[in-house]
């Protein structure tokens, strides 16, 4: 096994201060290593504290847990943008580094008039301070979770028309399936989306959904260049082994960074 895993005392970065990213912080640090948690934005949690509605989650039970991180790791540095330059220098400070840094670039359709539409991460952190106003009918593209929570989000602040397509059967389960529907949102498929247009979304049969607003929930893609050519990729994605060491050694990476998952996949990797 690594050197991690199988003494204390190391220092270690974990870049991303996400679920996955506090989870591997906390963990290291009750394993006796000096752990500094770093990220870009100006505070942790991630999507679980900017993106994710509070229906999800309740704001004031994930604020008392991120009180308990705070508490336990002293070295907690935000607002840090990690360029390829900066990466090099935490390279040669830290023993190990983790690469929790996510998947933060909304996928967005290489169709006409895509500047009509919002990204589905874009409209949830808007909705978080209810800073957006969806109109009365909404189309979301792409039927997953994410996008069910789109819409009950756009339910909680308005919309009444609430329209999720996908171009294959609905990747949507569980409970965001459930509210989803609950809120009188329906599931259409195969749709394939020709144009959109302020009018809405224009299909490739001809059918023009209406919409105030169209949102685009079709996953994100992580940004790898930071890293530097030789840290390996796939696809897009960090290659990785069954550690998650990556083709460094001494770097680590774990959760949407790796590949797709759930905020769960990204905490068991980081623990």
């Amino acid at each position: 096994l690594p050197e991690i895993a199988t003494s204390s005392g190391k220092k270690v970065a974990v870049i991303g201060a996400g679920p996955g990213g506090i989870s591997a912080a906390w963990h290291l640090t009750l394993k006796g290593h000096e752990v500094a948690l770093m990220d870009e934005s100006d505070a942790i949690g991630g999507k679980i504290a900017s993106v994710i509605p509070d229906s999800r989650i309740p704001r004031q039970t994930l604020e008392n847990e991120l009180d308990r991180v705070k508490q336990l790791i002293g070295d907690i540095r935000l607002e840090q943008k990690i360029t390829a330059k900066s990466f090099k220098k935490i390279k040669k400070e830290f023993d190990y580094v983790v690469v929790a840094a996510g998947a933060r670039k909304p996928r967005m359709l290489p169709v006409p008039g895509i500047e009509f539409a919002i990204s589905a991460n874009d409209f949830l952190a808007a909705a978080k301070t209810d800073g957006i106003s969806p109109g009365h009918k909404m189309v979301i593209i792409g039927a997953g979770n994410v996008g069910c929570d789109v819409a009950t989000e756009a339910h909680r602040l308005g919309a009444e028309v609430i329209t999720l397509i996908d171009v294959q059967k609905p990747a949507a389960f569980g409970k965001e399936k459930e509210d989803a529907e609950a809120v009188g949102a329906t599931f259409h498929w195969p749709c394939f989306t020709k144009e959109i247009t302020d009018k809405g979304v224009l299909l490739d049969d001809g059918e023009l959904l209406e919409a105030d607003t169209v949102v685009v929930s079709i996953g994100d893609a992580p940004d790898t260049r930071f890293l530097g050519a030789n840290i390996a990729t796939r696809n897009g994605f960090v290659s990785v082994n069954s550690l998650n060491q990556t083709s460094d050694d001494a770097i680590f990476a774990i959760g949407d960074i790796v590949g797709p998952g759930l905020i769960t996949n990204a905490i068991g990797d980081g623990k």
